[in-house]
């Protein structure tokens, strides 16, 4: 049975809450400093150069960084998409388009 009351309401839109850039800098930080404690394990010949273990150690910590920077471009891809549609249709014929 329906309510009366509720009938002509509307119920309002659920906003998603966004991690703040303090919260997602700390999860950066922290998965910089795993990526900075890991242990290698001792290799046999020449794998286990101090060259060889510090260009491993890079590679992890890029690979940690790299999921944040993904988040990042997605986010300033959509902010330039909305600035896009907000600009009046009359103006939109001089805003500079990508070269295919």
């Amino acid at each position: 049975m329906l309510d009366p009351t509720k009938v002509g309401t509307v119920r309002a839109a659920q906003k998603k809450e966004k991690p703040t850039k303090k919260e997602i800098e700390a999860e950066m930080e922290a998965a910089i400093e795993t990526a900075k404690d890991t242990n290698f394990k001792k290799k046999t010949k020449g794998m286990n150069k101090p060259s060889k273990r510090a260009t491993k150690r890079r590679e992890m910590i890029s690979r940690a960084k790299r999921s944040f920077l993904e988040q990042r471009t997605q986010e300033h891809e959509t902010s330039r998409k909305k600035q896009k549609t907000e600009m009046p249709k009359s103006l939109q014929r001089f805003v500079r388009q990508k070269a295919t």
